[in-house]
């Protein structure tokens, strides 16, 4: 079992090691078991972490009982 529950991603390179065929880390995590949950933070459209979506993520999460 993974030892954390959940990543929230941002803006990071689009290609890394250890990714097998997948085109980035987060579709990586997305499409193996495995991994925790993914939650893509973005803002106006773009991979970016602000106060305001880490927030609104937290809470969502909070909402739906997932943490």
């Amino acid at each position: 079992a993974p030892s954390y529950r959940l990543v929230m991603v941002g803006s990071m390179p689009h290609k890394t090691e250890g990714t097998s065929d997948s085109s980035s880390v987060i579709a990586e995590m997305e499409n193996n078991a495995g991994y925790p949950r993914v939650v893509r933070l973005t803002a106006n459209g773009q991979f970016k972490i602000t106060k305001n979506n880490f927030r609104q993520s937290l809470e969502a999460l909070c909402s739906e009982g997932y943490i």
